[in-house]
């Protein structure tokens, strides 16, 4: 029988090159495609380059040799899993159970959720090496990197992220290790990547438009999240962001238009139940969700396109 995917599958160590042996936290339900991604070398791309290449193989993976912080950072907000590695020079260091926990915080921790870190590689060939120092540390060095993760509850199943983080309710957030912003909320923490990586890439003067983004009424049975109750937080707390002129942490001074995701329940739409009932709005035009916010909105003229806009942000 199948098990909540634990934050931390697999705390593991390499045999030989091809080897992985895992300490697994919890049972898998699933198979997957990972890749292997070494940075040494002067001519590698730059990883927003790399993401698309990974994503075109179906790979859904990726194991680093090390916790690269510019890595883990644009590797926030995908579907793509993360094993960041313990190098053997840190094996020694992580005897000590203080600055295994240490390495755990800022290393992994710092990172989450927007990373989705799924497990922790200690060692590296280790036991191919034959330096006794290595091997004799090498199950010590598991042991207090998997008590830091006990420690900090990262062994549970908490890989998801958290619902209140994604409908805009009230939840603690998590600070981007690298630019040091604070974010309370996912889509904004999307944005804000997109932003980031194209201005990694040398362009600064584009604005995002948030096209679609909405939530589902209903569902099919494997659909748990598509529900009245969700569709009215999520919609009726992003009209009110909308509302009270919120922007993103990274760019405080840019307009963002945002599109909701749809004005009516189309049920000729293909494919799950989630994708015809997306719409504020029944085709009689009853509102399918009750909110306070649905129920002011104002629509606002947009003079110089002579168009009309639902909601806009003017910072």
């Amino acid at each position: 029988m199948g098990c909540p995917r634990s934050l931390f599958s697999w705390v593991s160590f390499v045999l030989v090159s091809s080897t992985i042996i895992s300490m697994r936290v919890c049972c898998a339900t699933s198979t997957s495609l990972g890749i292997n991604y070494g940075q040494l070398g002067n001519n590698l791309p730059s990883p927003t380059q790399v993401i698309p290449l990974i994503q075109s193989i179906g790979a859904k993976r990726v194991k680093l040799f090390d916790a690269n912080p510019e890595i883990l950072h644009f590797f926030a907000n995908t579907d793509i899993g993360i094993m960041v590695g313990l190098s053997n020079e840190y094996l020694s260091a992580m005897l000590d159970p203080n600055q295994a926990l240490t390495w755990v915080k800022s290393n992994v921790q710092a990172y989450l959720p927007a990373t989705m870190i799924t497990g922790i590689m200690v060692g590296n060939e280790v036991l191919t090496l034959y330096k006794a120092d290595l091997s004799k540390n090498l199950v010590p060095a598991m042991q207090s990197i998997y008590s830091a993760l006990l420690g900090l509850g990262l062994d549970k199943s908490i890989s998801e992220i958290p619902l209140d983080y994604v409908l805009f309710e009230a939840n603690k957030g998590f600070e981007d290790p690298i630019t040091n912003l604070f974010y309370d909320n996912m889509l904004f923490a999307q944005i804000d990547s997109v932003y980031f990586a194209i201005s990694m890439l040398g362009y600064n003067g584009i604005t995002i438009c948030v096209s679609e983004t909405g939530w589902p009424s209903k569902g099919d049975v494997d659909e748990v999240g598509a529900t009245l109750d969700n569709a009215a937080k999520y919609n009726g707390n992003l009209i009110s962001m909308v509302a009270q002129n919120k922007v993103t942490p990274l760019r405080p001074n840019s307009d963002l238009d945002v599109y909701i995701f749809a004005l009516f329940d189309e049920n000729m739409k293909p494919g799950p139940t989630s994708e015809r009932n997306f719409g504020l709005f029944q085709p009689n035009g009853m509102a399918v969700i009750n909110c306070a916010a649905l129920e002011s909105i104002e629509l606002i003229k947009d003079v110089e396109g002579g168009s009309t806009c639902i909601f806009r942000i003017y910072s």
